[in-house]
């Protein structure tokens, strides 16, 4: 595995000893990189170039680390414009191009422009000596290349420090109230441009001695609701751009009285900004409400008197509707329990609609259902699903033959039959009759047995009432 780091050359031993000695300096000049021929190798001390050097510029900076005195930091800017190479080894030379270190370094591809992406690469060469007042920056102002950090903190300070001085002299300007803090002269013509707006606005704004009335009442007693207010028969609501106004004018609420006119308005106080209006009667309690939007107002939306109300609750209009709620639900469970008692189930909670259906449901008479039955040979007939058990049936049979009619009559004490000749033995033609059977009732059906002979066929036809 590789280890990245660096290593003193002999050449640069050989050099710090001499600059030890003589009380000089060794001067870095140039920091170079190397892909070390696509592979990281392990620098030794006898290295006086590198493996494969693909690129070679000016140190931009050489620092003291603020944390161990003996380490000096070497920057090096490795511009836009170059690349297409592989970062792998670099090294630092002196003013006479003898290497002084070399150090293995992390794999990193420095792209070219023509590849599309742009990138500014800073080096970080880190050095380590006994002595580290030996080595010094070896400058040649013609190719002399800065990081933008560099650049950045240096501009920084210059900055801070002309704002140290413009404290001194003129205050400090992060304190300016207007927009432009850095620029006085701007910051001053903006406070004249204010004032000339102000100076200029033809709108009506409070007067001092409407301010010391305002001020009287104190910081938290704005309660008091002390409002300026121009009042006059002539001031159109629709019109106005006054705060709150006191008019009858047609276009009040009702122009037979006096209202207190009430408008807010949004951005901007014109006769055609949207707007919203609230309408109170001078000496009663009529409130009324609109708004103006898009060019044009909509109708009054009017509360009325509380006092005309005809609940007994009138002192807020909550405490009205509640009381009418409450009246309505108590009538509506005595007319649900009404209906109930009729014999139709209907619940307190229903709908108006559904009570007025079920009144509908009420009977209010004896209830009756007639029918027809066809038989056939039939000794009896059964009819059900009349919704009561009957109390009264009449039956009628016509036997064809004959050309006459038979009927029987149930009644709930007894079975009654007739017809217009003897119930029993044979009719003019020769027919025999049969004898009365029985007549059974229950809950929603009746049951006739016909008659002991020969089995009648034909078309019979009832009625049974409640």
């Amino acid at each position: 595995m590789a280890q990245y780091g660096t290593i003193i050359t002999n050449s640069g031993l050989a050099q710090i000893a001499n600059a030890q000695a003589t009380q000089t300096k060794v001067g870095l000049e140039y920091i170079a990189l190397g892909d070390g021929n696509g592979a990281h190798y392990i620098p030794t001390q006898n290295q006086s170039a590198l493996v494969n050097e693909v690129w070679r510029g000016p140190v931009a900076n050489v620092t003291i680390d603020p944390t161990n005195k003996n380490r000096i930091i070497v920057d090096g800017v490795i511009p836009t414009n170059a690349g297409g190479f592989t970062i792998r080894e670099i090294g630092v030379f002196d003013d006479q191009n003898q290497l002084i270190a070399v150090g293995q370094y992390p794999e990193k591809y420095k792209p070219q422009l023509s590849e599309g992406t742009v990138e500014e690469i800073l080096i970080h060469f880190v050095l380590e000596t006994n002595n580290s007042d030996i080595v010094e920056l070896s400058i040649d102002p013609s190719i002399i290349i800065a990081s933008r950090k560099y650049v950045d903190e240096k501009v920084e300070n210059i900055e801070q420090r002309f704002i140290e001085h413009l404290d001194d002299r003129v205050g400090n300007l992060n304190k300016l109230t207007t927009e432009d803090k850095l620029n006085l002269v701007a910051a001053i013509n903006s406070v004249r441009q204010n004032v000339t707006t102000h100076t200029n606005d033809s709108t009506r704004h409070i007067t001092s001695s409407e301010r010391t009335i305002w001020n009287s009442f104190g910081e938290g007693k704005l309660n008091k609701q002390v409002m300026y207010m121009l009042g006059g028969v002539s001031i159109d609501p629709n019109t106005t751009v006054e705060g709150t106004i006191l008019t009858n004018h047609n276009n009040v609420p009702d122009s037979r009285s006096f209202y207190y006119i009430v408008t807010l308005f949004y951005n901007g106080v014109t006769p055609s900004s949207n707007r919203a209006q609230l309408a109170i009667h001078y000496n009663n309690n009529d409130i009324a409400m609109r708004s103006y939007y898009n060019g044009s107002w909509t109708s009054w939306l009017r509360v009325g008197d509380a006092r005309q109300l005809l609940t007994n609750q009138k002192e807020t209009i909550v405490g009205a509707i509640n009381e009418l709620f409450t009246s309505v639900s108590n009538g509506k469970s005595l007319v649900a329990n009404a209906i109930t008692q009729k014999g139709v189930a209907t619940n307190p909670s229903a709908e108006f609609a559904t009570m007025a259906t079920n009144i509908t449901q009420i009977n209010t008479g004896r209830k009756f259902v007639t029918g027809n039955r066809s038989v056939n040979g039939d000794t009896g007939i059964t009819v059900s699903g009349l919704g009561f058990t009957p109390s009264l049936v009449l039956f009628t049979k016509n036997y064809g033959l004959a050309n006459w009619l038979d009927y029987v009559i149930y009644t709930s004490t007894k079975n009654v039959g007739r017809g217009l000749n003897s119930m029993t033995g044979a009719d003019s033609n020769g027919v025999q009759r049969p004898t009365l059977a029985n007549i059974t009732v229950g809950n929603g059906y009746f049951n006739i047995e016909l008659f002991s002979f020969t089995p009648y066929t034909g078309v019979v036809s009832w009625i049974a009432f409640e």
